[in-house]
């Protein structure tokens, strides 16, 4: 019986002219995010490869050890290969760490003054879920219940002695099914175009891809659910739309906001101008190497509080399963915040191994070096070590993916209890 319900259900929504337009709309959407994207990598990995190789100018210009020491290194962050997927919000933070042997620092440009979370890329899968693949769950379903009792359908079936949960099963399996027929078709679409364009270099990450849209549907699910729900508690059509509409709009569009002015209420963040002027008054001390004292801690203490701001913001929207399923997926693509702070974490570790380097090579501290006391003997352009980025292991993204994904898989669970009790006591008269 179930099976026949599912077909029944399943073809309906094929007559529908909603599920046309959503099918229309989110291929579209993905095929111009992987079209600009594929564009935009381009220009970021030719930008990346420059950077690079002005590093490695740097380190062959040094010729001994006080050369080197004297030299100002610039970490690069790489390039995400995988911000088609979930570009996170990343703009704003800074992807460049100026390095010499007495100083680290972050080179911050002129957007991270500014909240980090306002700044997107081209349309990336997250986004297009979440919104309109959100939508599109809610249009399939919001008329399930109520609009089948208008009609006189529901009535009639369940006269026939078919079981409530079967028929509310049969829906929502249906709704699954038809969007995520759209999304895995605009992700193979997506796919495709970066492929053609020879920008993907998807030959490893597959899996990732894959959890992503299990994500993904995981938080369609909810929506799913939410729509019967909602569909559930009203006795027509009209009424079930709009209270959709109402919950679609508060979890997928403010939400999200809210948590970005919750961030800039509770964080006061000034701009890093500000906030090294204010350490320079703080510290009060004169000399070069003060002044570069000074001028770390500036930055290090802006960076903390860019990252506590976003930190804010995050936390208030992840009562939002669509918030959820965007850090799951940043976690899972190692891009964003989560990104930043493993560049941040891994260029401190490699100022040490640089420090170590030049220690071991006769050069002991900065101020020697202006008395003579630095060693000026040649340098092993092999030895010395190069800054490489390392992305964050498996067990470390998935820790970082946990929380959001139990808030996924409890508002599945919560919207499913109220759709199920809900319908169980529903008067189809």
């Amino acid at each position: 019986m179930l099976r026949v319900l599912v077909w029944k259900e399943l073809l309906e929504h094929l007559r529908s002219l909603r599920f046309a337009v959503s099918l229309v709309t989110i291929v579209g959407l993905f095929v111009l995010g992987a079209t600009v994207w594929s564009v935009r990598i381009a220009e970021q990995r030719v930008g990346y490869g420059l950077a690079v190789e002005e590093y490695e100018e740097s380190i062959r210009a040094a010729e001994d050890v006080a050369a080197l020491e004297a030299a100002t290194l610039h970490l690069w962050l790489p390039p995400a290969g995988l911000t088609f997927a979930c570009c996170g919000y990343s703009h704003g933070l800074p992807n460049v760490a100026g390095m010499r042997a007495h100083g680290f620092g972050i080179a911050f440009e002129q957007r991270a003054d500014r909240n980090p979370m306002l700044f997107r890329n081209a349309p990336d899968w997250i986004f297009i879920a979440g919104t309109l693949g959100t939508l599109m769950a809610l249009l399939l379903t919001y008329d399930g219940v109520a609009g089948e009792r208008e009609r006189g359908c529901l009535r009639q079936l369940l006269a026939n002695r078919v079981p409530r949960d079967q028929v509310l099963m049969a829906k929502y399996l249906a709704g699954l099914a038809m969007a995520a027929a759209a999304i895995l078709t605009g992700a193979g679409a997506a796919v495709t175009i970066i492929q053609l364009n020879g920008e993907g270099r998807l030959g490893d990450v597959w899996i990732t891809l894959a959890a992503v849209m299990i994500a993904t549907l995981l938080c369609v699910s909810a929506f799913l659910w939410l729509g019967l729900w909602a569909s559930s508690r009203t006795h027509n059509s009209a009424l079930a739309l709009l209270v959709s509409l109402v919950v679609w709009a508060l979890l997928a569009v403010f939400l999200p906001q809210a948590g970005i002015l919750a961030g800039d209420y509770l964080v006061d963040v000034p701009s890093y101008s500000a906030a090294r002027s204010a350490s320079f008054k703080a510290g009060g001390g004169e000399g070069y190497f003060e002044s570069v004292r000074l001028i770390n801690r500036a930055q290090q203490h802006y960076r903390t509080l860019l990252l506590h701001q976003v930190e804010v913001a995050r936390n208030t929207t992840l009562v939002s399963p669509v918030a959820a399923l965007s850090l799951v997926s940043e976690a899972l693509t190692v891009t964003g915040v989560f990104r930043h702070r493993a560049f941040v974490k891994q260029a401190y570790d490699h100022r040490q191994e640089f420090a170590d380097f030049l220690r071991r090579e006769g050069f002991e501290h900065p101020r020697l070096r202006i008395l003579g006391g630095s060693s000026s003997e040649p340098v092993s352009q092999e030895e010395v070590p190069r800054f490489q980025f390392r992305p964050p292991s498996l067990r470390e993204r998935l820790d970082a993916a946990l929380a959001p994904l139990l808030v996924l898989v409890i508002a599945n669970g919560v919207c499913f209890l109220g759709a199920y009790f809900s319908f169980r006591r529903y008067d189809v008269r």
